[in-house]
């Protein structure tokens, strides 16, 4: 429990080091950032969907003008899973991270680009996890 403190103290830092830019720079980006915890999730393919969402995992993200951060844990088990961070670079609705730090086996170097939408504090992302589709709604936190 004590890691996940400092995970999450580190995650606020990070957070408010960077609102302060996103602030003055007036960009569509802003509504992508913030702190984040997954809502619903689905992943896989026509022939082999996997769902995951609030009542198995908690995973929080935070996303700042230019870096992410994720956590997930096992809900039940109150176990940590995996943690990943990296570079970001927001284009429109194009969201695309690079993972430079994991603790998850295979994810680091990993690029990702996602369509997300944001509509209030509600973020929808769509697009591919390391070639599976993915489907994932958050809600920000703050």
């Amino acid at each position: 429990m004590k890691s996940f403190s400092t995970l999450l103290a580190f995650a606020a830092f990070i957070f408010s080091s960077f609102n302060a830019v996103a602030q003055k720079q007036g960009t569509a980006a802003e509504a992508f950032i913030g702190t984040w915890q997954l809502v619903s999730a689905t992943w896989g393919d026509r022939d082999s969907t996997s769902g995951y969402d609030s009542s198995t995992v908690i995973e929080y993200r935070v996303i700042t003008p230019n870096w992410f951060m994720y956590t997930i844990f096992q809900k039940k088990t109150n176990t940590f899973i995996g943690s990943s961070c990296g570079k970001l670079t927001i284009i429109g609705d194009q969201m695309t991270n690079t993972a430079e730090y994991s603790s998850l086996e295979g994810r680091k170097g990993v690029t990702n680009t996602y369509t997300v939408e944001v509509k209030g504090n509600i973020m929808h992302q769509k697009g591919k996890y390391s070639g599976v589709g993915l489907e994932e709604t958050w809600v920000r936190l703050y």
